[in-house]
C-alpha cells in the first residue's frame, strides 16, 4: 500500500492537476534561527529543511488526491511515510535545480497552466475556479506548477542521455500481440451492395450515396432494400475490423478514409458495394493541416510596439514590390525557431496557432500574402503556401509505441536515481518520529 500510494502522490505530483502547498520556484536559503519559535522543523535536507507546517499541509493534499481518486483510504503511518518520503525527494530535487540554474519563465508558466487546463476539458479560466473550490488561490496554483515544471526539467536532463528507443524496438513492439491491442486501429464500417455485375449498377450506387449527402435519403432507408434506377440496393453492417481484419476489397481505401465518408464505388465477385466509415478510434487518424511561412517583428525595451508596427508596415510594402519573402524573413524575423528557414512554418494543424494567427491564416488563399497584423507576440505577416488533409497513422502508432517503451524505461531510471540521491543526500531528523524507517504500519493479513 505504501508503495502503491507513493506512486499516487508522483503521478498527482507530475500531472499537476491537485495541488501541495509549497512557496515557490525554489525555497530560498533561511537560516535556521528564522524558525525556531514559528514552526518545528522536523527533518534537515542538504542545505533545506522540513517544517511541522510543510507537513501538514503536503499530508493534508494527499488526502484531497486520494479521495478525489477514489482511492481506497491508507492507514495514517503508511499516509506518514509516503508523505514525508516524497517531502525529501523534493527537496532534494528543488535544490539540484537552484544548484544548476534550471528556471521557469512567466510565458512557460502561463502557456503550461493553459496545456494543462486543455487536457483536463477546461479552459483556464475554469480550471482555476475548479481549484479555487479546493481552497487554493491563484498565486499558489502558478507556484506550484512552476515546481512541478522545475521538477520534471531536473528529472529529464537526468534521463536525456540514458534512455535510448531504437526504430527497432519501436518496430517489435508494434508487431507484438501488446502492441497490436493498444495502437492498432479499429474501424466502425457499414456498407452498400447491389447483387449484380451490371456497370450500370455502380451509376445507381453513386446516385443513392449522392442522394444520402443531399438529404433526400436516410442510410437507415436501405436497411430494406431500396431500387436506385432499377437496382435493388441493400445496406450491412461490417462491425468494428482493426486494420489487419479489413476486408481485402477496401484494405487499402479504409485507411485513408475519415468518419462519414463513403468510398467510390467497387466491385467484387458478389456485385457492387460502397463502404461508409462510421467511426475510427484507435491511431488511425487523418488531420487537416495548413503549410504557412511568416514574419515577426516584436516590441521591446528598445523598440516600442508603434515602431514594430512601423517596420512590419515597411516590409510588408517591400513585399509587395516584389522582394524575397524568404530573404526578408531570414533577415527581419525574430521567431528564432523560422527565421532561418525563410519563416518558413512546416505543414501544421491551425489549432496549433494562436487566436489571430489562426484567423488571419484561414481567411487566406493558396500563396496570398496577408497584410501586417498583431498577436500577444508582436506583428506579423504571414503566407499561406497550401494546405491538406494528412494521414499520420504510422506517424502516431510509432509516437504511442515510442512513449510506452519511453515511460517504462524512465520510471525504471527515476525510481533508481530517488533512491541514489537520497541516499547521497544529508537527512537529518529533528523529530525521530518521522524517519520512515521506525514509522510502523500495520501488518496485511
Amino acid at each position: 500500500m505504501a508503495r502503491q500510494l507513493t506512486h499516487i502522490y508522483r503521478a498527482t505530483l507530475i500531472a499537476a492537476t491537485l495541488f501541495l502547498s509549497f512557496a515557490s520556484c525554489w525555497l530560498p536559503q533561511v537560516s535556521m534561527a528564522a524558525y525556531v519559535g514559528i514552526d518545528k522543523i522536523l527533518v534537515i535536507v542538504d542545505d533545506d529543511v522540513i517544517t511541522q507546517s510543510d507537513y501538514e499541509d503536503a499530508k493534508a493534499q494527499v488526502l484531497k488526491n486520494i479521495a478525489a481518486q477514489d482511492q481506497p483510504m491508507p492507514d495514517e503511518a503508511t499516509i506518514k511515510k509516503a508523505t514525508i518520503n516524497n517531502l525529501i525527494l523534493e527537496r532534494i530535487q528543488l535544490q539540484m535545480a537552484n544548484r544548476v540554474g534550471v528556471q521557469v519563465s512567466e510565458e512557460q508558466l502561463t502557456q503550461s497552466m493553459s496545456q494543462l487546463a486543455k487536457s483536463k476539458g477546461f479552459t483556464l479560466e475554469e480550471f482555476i475556479l475548479e481549484a479555487q473550490k479546493r481552497g487554493q488561490t491563484t498565486q499558489q496554483i502558478r507556484d506550484q506548477l512552476k515546481k512541478e515544471l522545475i521538477i520534471q526539467q531536473v528529472q529529464q536532463g537526468f534521463l536525456r542521455n540514458r534512455i535510448n528507443i531504437s526504430e527497432q524496438a519501436i518496430d517489435e513492439y508494434l508487431k507484438s500481440e501488446e502492441g497490436k491491442s493498444r495502437i492498432q486501429s479499429k474501424y466502425t464500417l457499414s456498407h452498400l451492395l447491389i447483387r449484380s455485375q451490371d456497370p450500370k449498377a455502380k451509376k445507381a450506387l453513386e446516385q443513392a450515396v449522392k442522394d444520402i449527402k443531399s438529404g433526400k435519403r436516410k442510410f437507415s432507408d436501405f436497411n430494406t432494400p431500396q431500387t436506385v434506377d432499377g437496382f435493388a440496393i441493400e445496406n450491412g453492417d461490417l462491425g468494428v475490423r482493426t486494420q489487419d481484419e479489413l476486408p481485402s476489397l477496401f484494405a487499402n481505401i479504409i485507411p485513408d478514409m475519415q468518419p462519414g465518408d463513403y468510398s467510390a464505388p467497387v466491385k467484387s465477385g458478389a456485385g457492387w458495394h460502397v463502404v461508409k466509415l462510421d467511426d475510427l478510434s484507435g491511431a488511425a487518424k487523418i488531420i487537416h493541416q495548413v503549410h504557412a511561412r511568416h514574419i515577426l517583428i516584436k516590441p521591446s525595451e528598445v523598440r516600442s510596439n508603434k515602431q514594430a508596427k512601423r517596420l512590419i508596415n515597411e516590409l510588408y510594402k517591400r513585399i509587395k514590390k516584389g522582394e524575397d519573402f524568404s530573404l526578408i524573413a531570414k533577415e527581419y524575423s525574430e521567431d528564432t525557431g523560422s527565421a532561418l528557414l525563410g519563416g518558413d512554418l512546416d505543414w501544421a494543424e491551425p489549432a496549433k496557432y494562436v487566436g489571430n494567427f489562426k484567423k488571419t491564416l484561414e481567411k487566406l488563399k493558396d500563396n496570398e500574402i496577408s497584410k501586417p497584423f498583431e498577436t500577444e507576440f508582436g506583428w506579423h505577416i504571414v503566407q499561406k503556401l497550401g494546405e491538406r488533409d494528412h494521414n499520420v497513422t504510422d506517424e502516431v502508432r510509432k509516437n504511442q509505441a515510442f512513449q510506452t517503451l519511453y515511460q517504462r524505461k524512465a520510471a525504471e531510471e527515476v525510481d533508481s536515481w530517488l533512491n541514489q540521491i537520497r541516499q547521497d543526500a544529508y537527512i537529518e531528523f529533528k523529530d525521530p518520529s518521522f524517519n520512515p524507517e521506525v514509522i510502523e504500519t500495520p501488518k496485511s493479513n
